[in-house]
């Protein structure tokens, strides 16, 4: 029995962080050596490789920088899981197995053989983690006395992983000043928000918010406690972005699912938090994207029987979100249920909510 509230990143939008993908990326212009030089790199300019090699010089631009900026269409994009899709969908082609592969070509030949248009990754990889300078004695001296080194699956994985995690850190920076520039603003707005969401679905006792966010919840509306979780980490530890664990079966990029590194950074399941299987379960600012499907699951299949499921909405940037609302909600509950969408809706058990 009680309320389990669970929030994502147009929770703290409205309450007045600018915590979009969009915005961390104008900081990062302004604010890591040569990021501004990649964002504002045109693909087919002569200049690619003298930037790129360039930019790399300094060592707070990740390959990360360099995948999101130049291969993915994410850099315009406001949502954090367009990110993570990204990172996911890099991992399921071949992409990051090519870039491997010319790696170990150039180890081994000391040549980067045809440079298509994505050498350069393997260019940026190999000059800070696995250079060693054998094409220097290429032909110089006998190749049987050349040391040639073959760059392991989990040895280039666990780099990807390190490159990964300076990207987290530096979200975080520049989280922690957002925070520090509007604390007050901040705890007030959501203050106001949690009001008007539990006056409009449940009140409940007790009250629990799940936050798919890195900020802290308030503790208190009144006199009444809130106990919250953050499930992938806050900003004064390591801020986790993954991808899911459903239908991956690779073992080189498990350490980057969300579920393996929650286990790795000791945050406590959900069971832990949540010990009672029938709430009143309510959504706001959830993007109810497919890589946090697992968790959406568990939260309504484990912890939720017979009472209502809200998915409250805000409209932003003038637009009205009401139709957005509708087909990611419909879409969530029809993977979960046998019963449609339609029909718990129609039962009074599902509503959608606009919340001003």
């Amino acid at each position: 029995m009680g309320t389990v509230l669970i929030i994502g990143n147009g929770y703290d939008l409205k309450c007045g962080l600018n915590t979009k993908y969009s915005d961390f990326f104008n900081w990062c212009k302004a604010n890591t050596p040569g990021f501004k030089q990649l964002a504002n790199l045109n693909p087919s300019s002569i200049m690619v490789q003298g930037t790129i090699q360039d930019a790399f010089t300094h060592p707070e631009i990740t390959l990360w920088d360099l995948y999101f900026t130049f291969k993915s269409s994410t850099f315009s994009k406001d949502k954090w899981c367009n990110v993570e899709e990204e990172i996911n969908q890099s991992f399921k082609s071949s992409f990051w197995y090519d870039v491997l592969n010319q790696i170990n070509y150039f180890q081994e030949n000391s040549d980067w053989g045809t440079m298509d248009d994505d050498w350069f990754f393997s260019w940026a990889i190999n000059e800070r983690y696995f250079s060693n300078n054998n094409w220097m004695w290429q032909g110089k001296l006998p190749q049987q006395i050349i040391k040639v080194r073959v760059v392991t699956d989990k040895e280039f994985f666990d780099v990807l992983f390190k490159e990964l995690n300076q990207l987290e850190q530096r979200f975080a920076t520049y989280l922690k000043s957002e925070l520090e520039a509007k604390k007050s603003i901040f705890e007030s707005k959501q203050l106001e928000l949690l009001r008007i969401i539990l006056n409009q679905t449940s009140f409940e006792k007790p009250i629990k918010v799940v936050s798919f966010n890195y900020t802290n919840v308030i503790t208190k509306i009144d006199a009444l406690d809130i106990q919250s979780i953050n499930i992938h980490g806050v900003v004064d530890g390591r801020p986790i972005f993954g991808i899911s664990a459903i239908n991956n079966r690779n073992q080189s990029t498990e350490q980057f699912t969300k579920a393996s590194r929650r286990l790795a950074d000791d945050l406590p399941p959900l069971s832990d938090f949540i010990d009672t299987d029938d709430n009143t379960v309510v959504f706001y600012g959830t993007s109810l994207n497919d890589l946090d499907y697992d968790y959406y699951y568990h939260l309504i299949r484990l912890f939720n029987k017979t009472k209502k499921i809200y998915f409250c909405y805000s409209n932003y940037d003038a637009i009205d979100r009401k139709t957005e609302q509708i087909d990611l909600s419909k879409k969530l509950i029809d993977k979960i249920y046998s019963e449609t969408f339609y029909q718990l809706r129609e039962s009074g058990r599902v509503k959608i909510l606009k919340v001003n």
